[in-house]
């Protein structure tokens, strides 16, 4: 497991890497989640790897978005790490 407290530096060093799956935050400070993922995912080296939304922000217009984008989920931070780990599983 690595993580990325920076968009930018993640951006530079993913193409390296070959990840089985993201989560990405939707609220970052330098750069939202959404905009992260178009980037990734229009990456020439994104290998198809799912990509799941993270955020403490339970609405159903952040959940929607992350599904209409293409997300394979969306985890609430409320959810217990039980249930993340068989959602990322599944």
């Amino acid at each position: 497991i690595e993580t990325y407290q920076n968009p930018e530096l993640f951006l530079e060093t993913f193409p390296s890497r070959k990840f089985t799956c993201m989560l990405l935050d939707i609220h970052m400070p330098l750069m939202d989640g959404f905009s992260l993922y178009e980037k990734v995912i229009s990456h020439p080296s994104y290998n198809g790897c799912p990509i799941f939304f993270l955020s403490s922000d339970d609405s159903d217009t952040a959940r929607i978005k992350s599904l209409t984008l293409g997300a394979v989920d969306f985890i609430g931070r409320l959810m217990s790490p039980e249930e993340m780990i068989a959602r990322v599983k599944s």
